[in-house]
């Protein structure tokens, strides 16, 4: 299972190097690449052989692999972000509605303390009346 991993057909390695498959195996057939023959006879590469002759290639795959990974960790945030973004906008909601509550409730107050105010200089009012006559 590992010493499958560590070989590559033409194929793959043509697709990682950026070559045709027909290129590489001019490498081989020119000695530039070495590699072996599988039980179908068909070309395998060592992926080590392969990164000493392409050492871009294994660059170029870490940047892919740090881009996706970097694309990745960008999308959790804005998927974060925008998770924080709908609970701060219910607490704002909720802020809203208790707000307004309160101001119902402090109006009522006034209103009360306003009618009994009133109604406490009406007795005041009267009484001074009946002490006059």
């Amino acid at each position: 299972m590992g010493e499958k991993n560590s070989f590559m057909s033409t194929r793959e390695a043509a697709k990682e190097a950026g070559y045709s498959p027909r290129h590489l195996q001019n490498f081989i057939t020119s000695g530039k690449l070495s590699a072996t023959r599988g039980v179908d006879g068909k070309y395998l590469i060592d992926r080590s052989e392969f990164y000493r002759v392409f050492p871009d290639a294994h660059k170029q795959k870490s940047q892919e692999n740090s881009k996706e990974i970097s694309e990745e960790i960008f999308l959790n945030e804005i998927k974060h972000l925008k998770e924080m973004n709908n609970f701060l906008h219910k607490q704002l909601e909720t802020a809203e509605k208790e707000k307004n509550h309160l101001l119902e409730t402090l109006k009522s107050s006034q209103k009360l303390l306003e009618h009994n105010s009133s109604e406490k200089t009406e007795k005041i009012k009267r009484k001074k009346i009946f002490w006059i006559f």
